[in-house]
């Protein structure tokens, strides 16, 4: 008898239906069949992170020497991640893996290889991102240690070549990790110096920006000072001379006060900033703010 196309394709599904059933009867794959099929991944950086989360879920399921050979065979695949950047991430996440698993030495061990890659970073801000992640999981062994390395990011950043808001931006991180290693009196020190910083920044079109970034940090770590720091954001962009740019400054901090939860003030600040973009005279500038305010507006 011969089979028409369609009668192949409705055998060929039943099969594939089947051999779906068996498996699922068979129930979820094991570790190690989870393992053995990460590893037959070509990208050493996506094989390394699938076998770092695999390795400290065994461990986490009392599998101990499951979760050593599983790590013990991240080392070459996190070295060999090309980039620094995400050579560094990899070599974080496995520190922090050791970490959790109470394995000092590995998670140290690791941390030096994650700090050696993250100081090959070229751009002064991933590298300020990079070392401050490193130093929260260097304190799951080694707190002294982890506080040591967050006072050396943060006097990279300040002297590193960046734009004064970049600048501002990558200490904000600091502190918000001071904050996560509780840690309250560095935080509060880098925010004072923050906001002296910021103070001496001319331009209020820049100003405005810096005061923004660090609202945003102090609503993550110091809630009850950000209303205050946004209203100097505001303060600062009614001092910008032309319209549109006075427009654009408040419905961005509008978009800031929207982002950390203050839903209703920065519906007041658009409105503020519908009012100023109806003074632009230029037709076509007046239209791109007054979109941008809307559209804000309407997903508030």
């Amino acid at each position: 008898m011969r089979f028409s196309f369609r009668t192949w394709l409705v055998l060929g599904l039943i099969v594939l239906v089947a051999l779906g059933c068996r498996r699922s009867a068979r129930g979820p794959l094991t570790y190690q069949e989870q393992v053995a099929l990460a590893r037959k991944d070509t990208d050493p950086e996506s094989r390394a992170k699938k076998l770092i989360r695999l390795g400290y879920q065994m461990g986490l399921a009392k599998d101990r020497v499951g979760a050593e050979e599983t790590l013990r065979s991240v080392w070459e695949d996190c070295d060999a991640v090309s980039k620094p950047q995400p050579r560094a991430e990899a070599f974080a996440l496995l520190a922090e893996a050791y970490g959790r698993l109470n394995n000092r030495q590995q998670s140290l061990r690791a941390v030096a290889q994650a700090k050696t890659a993250a100081e090959q970073v070229e751009s002064a801000e991933s590298r300020v991102t990079l070392l401050s992640r490193i130093a929260k999981v260097q304190a799951l062994s080694d707190s002294p240690a982890a506080t040591a390395l967050l006072k050396q990011t943060e006097e990279f950043a300040q002297q590193a070549e960046m734009d004064a808001v970049g600048k501002v931006i990558a200490l904000c991180t600091v502190a918000g990790t001071y904050h996560e290693l509780k840690n309250s009196a560095e935080r509060d020190r880098l925010l004072e110096l923050l906001s002296k910083m910021i103070e001496s920044i001319e331009e209020p079109s820049r100003r405005y920006l810096a005061w923004c970034e660090m609202a945003v940090c102090e609503n993550a770590v110091k809630k009850d000072a950000a209303q205050k720091t946004f209203q100097s954001a505001l303060d600062t962009a009614q001092k910008i001379k032309d319209e549109y740019g006075r427009a654009y400054a408040l419905s961005e901090i509008a978009r800031k006060l929207a982002s950390a939860g203050f839903g209703g003030e920065a519906r007041k600040v658009l409105k503020q900033a519908e009012a100023e973009a109806e003074k632009i005279t230029q037709p076509d500038l007046q239209l791109q703010a007054l979109e941008r305010i809307r559209k804000l507006l309407s997903e508030l």
